[in-house]
């Protein structure tokens, strides 16, 4: 599982003193840092917390950005347990616009009901995923489903 958190960049150092402001995102041992164009001291930074003191507006800001990335991540997880650094970064920086088939959204959810315990309901997902892909192509994008009118009569 990915993390993402607000990161003094130590390696780094302006000429001032200061050191830039990253958010920093790491699955492992790898990471990739997001430039937040801001510069602080050590003092002026709560590294536990991720927490700019003195400024409470940019602290909200950038703490909303963070969550908003963890979002999009979790999004990504969700679909796929072993996604690599380089698709989230891909996912992240907008590189790449990831959009399951409805399959792989239908597999995804079955999965995530097994793991917190939900067995039953898994299978009838698994079961009606099976039934369904006999009859209907399902390995297309939500955005092209089209809704048919069937009269039997």
């Amino acid at each position: 599982m990915a993390t993402v958190k607000l990161v003094l960049d130590k390696r780094r150092k302006k000429k001032s003193g200061a050191y830039p402001l990253v958010i920093r995102i790491r699955k492992g041992d790898k990471y990739f840092d997001i430039q937040t164009n801001q510069e602080l001291y050590d003092h002026q930074f709560n590294a536990k917390i991720g927490f700019i003191i003195g400024n409470k507006s940019l602290s909200k800001s950038l703490q909303f950005e963070v969550e908003t990335y963890k979002d999009q991540i979790y999004q990504l997880e969700f679909l796929n347990d072993d996604v690599s650094i380089n698709e989230i970064r891909d996912k992240v920086l907008k590189k790449q616009k990831f959009e399951p088939s409805i399959s792989e959204f239908w597999i995804a959810e079955a999965n995530r009901l097994m793991k917190i315990g939900k067995a039953g309901n898994a299978n009838v997902y698994i079961n009606a995923h099976l039934g369904l892909k006999r009859v209907l192509n399902l390995d297309l994008p939500f955005r092209n489903l089209k809704h048919l009118h069937y009269h039997p009569y």
